[in-house]
């Protein structure tokens, strides 16, 4: 139960913080194109949360 609860957790395990911030971005990247390729050739979102970035992107691409 003399468990030490921190937030600097990952630190304490070795993980070196530029590299969780490369993976971080990647999986937001894959996230994005999934979503993209979703909903352009389906017509639904595959991840809610990015729709209004990917209206923003579509618009933008269609110059509306």
């Amino acid at each position: 139960m003399d468990q030490d609860i921190s937030s600097n957790r990952a630190t304490d395990l070795g993980f070196n913080r530029e590299e969780t911030l490369a993976v971080a971005a990647l999986l937001a990247l894959a996230g994005r194109y999934i979503d993209a390729y979703s909903w352009i050739t389906h017509r639904v979102f595959a991840n809610a949360q990015t729709a209004n970035m990917l209206f923003l992107w579509i618009n933008t691409m269609e110059g509306e």
